[in-house]
């Protein structure tokens, strides 16, 4: 296959496959994947239906989808189940007089299945004394089947009293104290694995960590030459940092702990230690200043309610909020946006190797020294094109670093 080939091996909507041209024409769709939802990915696609078949199987929003595609490097696949939300832009060309009145297209999008079961679903339920992990579990477990990953956290007490699945999810996120990343700033996502979708609740931390299967490279003159299908699939078709840095974010780097005893109503402010190390994807943008580190009242607050009757030893949570605010200053520096030959093992929470060549007039220096290396896949457009489009299947990525490769760490 050539580079950007794809084989769609099935696109079903209930008992139908619109991938048979016989039933369809499927023109193109996209996978859409987010690391910041924890529902997981949506579709679209847009479908020329000259059989009919919408209105043949009365297509009404209760169907199951399921698409299922592969290419030919390596025989990698991916197979994506979905619940069809919406039909829109209904027509039959007259609009644009471009159709004969005898066939219908229309846009099919589609959500994940849990996104759907989750409405229907409430949170009512005490964990006493069990890692925030185990919440986590319990609570997908109420609106999907599929596995979880959990990072180790610490034991916490969680009530929640007829909670929508999300709000259940954002009260675990503000109670959970990892054991083994300082920040402790938690998402849940689905990620691809072996062709499938899981979730994981891990760190941020935890995700710049893992290692990379995957490189990618800038390469100017690839169109001089005869690439193989390696060199196709390993370049950028374009690239662009969208933030290289923000310095406006970086004064909560260095925060002022003050916590609220609920019984004796006395508060109290916290000295702040210097700032922890983050592991991030290289060296850190910045350093946070040092300076009136003794002086808390000079600090962006973060507060923290406490309760002695209900929580009779200290889980961390006050110093927590604090590096939760931290490490955001750093996650918000050096993020970028390319695109490359699809792959079907491209998804979020995957880390990826970049080759930038440097872009000085001379060309002189190995890389480019603020965003090669190591970067963490943040979000996916699996981009699937009309037949005849070369190449007909590209990723549109989102990735983010927190860091430079070379250099960085100067104070705030």
């Amino acid at each position: 296959m050539a580079a950007g080939d794809i084989n769609i091996n099935s696109f079903r909507v209930g008992n139908i496959d619109l991938s048979d041209p016989q039933n369809a024409v499927l023109i193109g769709f996209n996978v859409y994947e987010d690391i910041l939802s924890p529902f997981g990915p949506v579709a679209e696609a847009r479908v020329l239906d000259h059989t009919d078949q919408l209105g043949k199987n009365d297509f009404n929003g209760s169907e199951k989808v399921e698409i299922s595609f592969s290419t030919g490097t390596g025989g990698q696949s991916r197979t994506f189940n979905f619940k069809l939300s919406a039909n829109k832009n209904l027509n039959d060309g007259s609009v644009d007089k471009s159709g004969s009145g005898h066939a219908k297209q229309y846009n099919l999008r589609m959500v994940s299945e849990e996104m759907v079961k989750a409405q229907q679903k409430h949170v009512q339920k005490t964990f006493n004394n069990k890692p925030a992990g185990d919440a986590v579990k319990d609570i997908v477990k109420s609106f999907s089947d599929k596995d979880v990953e959990t990072e180790e956290t610490k034991k916490q007490r969680l009530q929640f009293d007829r909670e929508h699945p999300i709000d259940a999810l954002k009260k675990v996120y503000g109670r959970s104290v990892s054991t083994q990343n300082k920040s402790s700033l938690f998402m849940l996502y689905q990620t691809g694995d072996g062709g499938q979708q899981k979730y994981r609740y891990e760190t941020w931390e935890k995700a710049f960590q893992r290692s990379s299967n995957l490189k990618f490279k800038q390469n100017f003159t690839i169109a001089a030459k005869t690439p193989n299908e390696q060199e196709q699939n390993e370049n950028l078709l374009w690239f662009k940092v969208s933030d290289s840095f923000k310095s406006v974010t970086r004064g909560m780097s260095k925060t002022s702990q003050t916590t609220y005893n609920r019984e004796t109503g006395v508060a109290h402010r916290v000295k702040q230690d210097p700032e922890d190390n983050f592991k991030v994807a290289g060296n850190p943008v910045y350093k946070a200043s040092k300076s009136d580190s003794d002086k808390p009242d000079t600090k962006p607050p973060v507060y923290h309610m406490n309760s002695p009757s209900n929580e009779k030893s200290d889980h961390g949570l006050g110093k927590a909020k604090a590096n939760r605010a931290a490490f955001l200053s750093h996650l918000a520096q050096n993020s970028a946006e390319f695109e490359c030959i699809g792959n079907p093992e491209m998804t979020v929470g995957k880390i990826i190797d970049l080759d930038i060549p440097n872009k000085s007039q001379d060309g002189s220096g190995a890389n480019e020294k603020q965003f090669s290396g190591k970067a963490l896949v943040v979000a996916v457009r699996h981009k699937i094109k009309p037949l005849g489009q070369t190449p007909r299947y590209t990723c549109v990525v989102r990735v983010v670093k927190a860091a430079y490769d070379q250099g960085g760490g100067k104070e705030a």
